[in-house]
């Protein structure tokens, strides 16, 4: 479950850094540079906190990413749900944040089912996230983002480039 868990969180926080990449020159250049699992804290056989280090390089305004959440489904059902508090990215810097996340499992999924599911190597291909996100920066534009359906094995490929 482990890996699951890193694997909802590192979509949650790419996603909402790079939804800004078409914004200006500045802020498509945002990008996340190094994801370092923290911590994994289980609260039941249901939910877990989730802690990262994640290094980030930000070579525009302060950005403020808020309302984070999100749900991850395979072959259609939503089978864990993801929830962060805000995020601030100083500016001009490359920094390394700890990010901390509540993750989940959504009604009628068992643990069970999940640690079965990542024993299956199709599973990651099936998988999908939905994200929203508020992303503000500093100076004035801001943003709700909502993305349906993103592919996980896509976005993670994204990460390790």
């Amino acid at each position: 479950m482990k890996i699951k868990a890193h694997n909802i969180f590192i979509v949650v926080a790419f996603l909402a850094m790079t939804l800004l990449s078409g914004s200006c020159a500045k802020l498509s250049q945002v990008s996340v540079t190094s994801v370092a699992l923290e911590s994994v804290s289980p609260k039941g056989f249901r939910a877990a906190t989730v802690s990262l280090n994640v290094g980030v390089h930000n070579p525009a305004a302060r950005i403020t990413l808020s309302d984070i959440s999100g749900e991850l489904m395979v072959s259609g059902k939503v089978i864990g749900k993801v929830a962060m508090p805000p995020v601030v990215l100083a500016a001009r810097t490359d920094s390394t944040y700890r990010l901390t996340s509540e993750l989940s499992l959504a009604d009628g999924v068992s643990l069970m089912q999940v640690l079965a599911l990542a024993g299956q190597r199709t599973a990651l291909d099936q998988a999908t996230a939905n994200i929203n996100a508020t992303v503000k920066v500093k100076g004035g534009l801001v943003k709700k983002v909502k993305m349906e359906d993103v592919p996980v094995k896509e976005l993670l490929e994204h990460i390790k480039k």
